[in-house]
């Protein structure tokens, strides 16, 4: 069946089969059926097979122009398929390297170390665990609140795996301290990760486990069900 396709400049933007409107549109020929549209450029009014071109001109969108229309456009060497992104500390397009998947792998270890919770010690030789996800950190928040307006105040509160425990104003401003410090670490450990993996310091994977592997946590005491600490 015919294919026609819209283009935005050279780039075919969307590609319609079968029994269309083809005003405005642009007639796709038979020889190119066995093609998918990104190997595909609209030239010197001319469909044009791609797949052997190993230079592209970037645009602020990404997308992969065949020829310079734009000297905003950025040439890149790479070919049609090749995965690109966007250099925020260079500002400039790259193909894509290992770099940046250690960069995604640094991101989902630091945001399982820092949802996993944080053992705190609440005095007493006694410590629970605090769930530090982005819902406890809030609820966390707002118990400190309360406590540094009212000094006598008693915060009924859960603990991550499920206790009940009932903290005083400085046993809840000490896990408020130890959430925030728990979340900031984790940030710092993937700042540093992501400053080793520009320089070529971490190139792989257990490298990176080995860093946020750093972040510190308490021992933990069990308590009981429930249970109020002086």
């Amino acid at each position: 069946m015919a294919r026609y396709g819209d283009v935005y400049y050279d780039v075919f933007a969307h590609v319609f089969v079968g029994d269309v409107d083809p005003t405005g549109k642009i007639l796709i020929p038979a020889q190119f059926d066995p093609l998918v549209p990104d190997q595909l450029r609209y030239i010197n009014s001319q469909v044009v097979d791609v797949t052997g071109y190993t230079q592209f001109f970037i645009d602020s969108n990404g997308l992969k122009h065949g020829v310079h229309t734009d000297s905003t456009w950025q040439a890149l060497n790479c070919s049609w398929n090749t995965l690109i992104v966007f250099d925020k500390q260079q500002n400039v397009w790259r193909v894509r390297d290992y770099r940046d998947d250690l960069t995604v792998y640094s991101m989902q270890v630091r945001y399982s170390k820092e949802n996993a919770g944080k053992f705190v010690d609440i005095g007493g030789g006694v410590t629970i665990l605090v769930d530090t996800s982005d819902r406890g950190s809030r609820l966390i928040n707002g118990a400190v609140l309360l406590a540094q307006s009212d000094a006598s105040v008693l915060v009924d509160w859960k603990t991550k795996d499920g206790l009940f425990v009932q903290l005083n104003q400085q046993q809840t401003l000490t896990v408020g301290d130890a959430v925030t410090r728990h979340i900031e670490a984790c940030f710092s450990v993937e700042k540093q990760v992501a400053a080793d993996i520009a320089s070529g310091a971490i190139t792989t994977n257990d490298q990176i486990d080995q860093a946020y592997n750093a972040i510190p946590s308490a021992a933990r005491t069990p308590v009981a069900t429930t249970q109020q600490f002086p």
